[in-house]
């Protein structure tokens, strides 16, 4: 009960912060929150992001739910969060510079030419997600599918071009 109190003192304190010029919370308001129950990140994920990073999640996300961080091993940290209905991330060099956006969205959205890639390329896998990204003025799109039952993520220009195959990582 005590954490859920937390929380919400955390997302009303966010929403004052984008009319007030008062100081964000600590990062580590942030950390206690993103330990709060039905988080979506596992403890381990859980990492305590620079003031700067906050200050830049909180200024450009006020009204964000479900947050969570978590460590990029290029030493840039990943904002998981909720917004308008959406679950996104963006991800932020440590002086709190953001970079890539990504967005989920239904595999039905997914453009046609990319959809008519996987259907010729893909045939007999399953499609279990998708997002669009966006990094450094280029939009892509992921489909995570299911191959030989590993899940496996592939990237594709909007015209259907692959950019990148990768296994998936596991949580």
């Amino acid at each position: 009960m005590i954490r859920q109190a937390s929380l919400l003192a955390l997302v009303l304190g966010l929403s004052a912060c984008a009319n007030d010029p008062a100081p964000a919370p600590a990062a580590s308001e942030q950390a206690e929150a993103m330990d709060a129950p039905g988080n979506e990140a596992e403890a381990s994920d859980a990492v305590e992001p620079p003031a700067a990073v906050v200050a830049a999640f909180q200024s450009g996300h006020a009204g964000a739910t479900d947050l969570s961080w978590s460590q990029e091993s290029d030493g840039g940290y990943e904002a998981s969060f909720t917004e308008g209905g959406e679950h996104m991330s963006v991800i932020y060099t440590a002086a709190g510079a953001p970079g890539e956006v990504e967005t989920e969205i239904a595999v039905a959205d997914l453009p046609a030419a990319v959809t008519a890639t996987l259907a010729r390329d893909y045939a007999g896998t399953t499609v279990n997600e998708a997002a669009r990204i966006v990094a450094a003025g280029k939009t892509t799109y992921e489909a995570e599918i299911t191959e030989n039952g590993r899940p496996r993520d592939l990237v594709f220009q909007e015209n259907g071009t692959l950019v990148e195959s990768a296994a998936t990582e596991t949580d």
